[in-house]
């Protein structure tokens, strides 16, 4: 089950996170930026990206939990 959304509010970057493991900063889910992608994410690296403005990525506070395979194409 994927728990959060994460998207970059100037770009066509999203993320959907359905686990993580806070002691190496790994998380597990999708990506969906040029294309849809399941694996593993570094979540310190999307805290310290900044896009288009200097805005960072934002989580979605209105995404309701869902299977990690009806993400795509979201």
């Amino acid at each position: 089950m994927v728990r959060v959304k994460l998207f970059d509010p100037t770009s066509a970057g999203t993320w959907y996170i359905a686990g993580y493991d806070p002691e190496s900063g790994i998380a597990f889910g999708a990506a969906q930026i040029f294309e849809h992608e399941i694996g593993d994410i570094y979540i310190p690296e999307l805290v310290g990206f900044r896009g288009g403005f200097g805005l960072p990525i934002e989580r979605d506070i209105h995404f309701t939990p869902c299977r990690l395979s009806e993400c795509k194409g979201m």
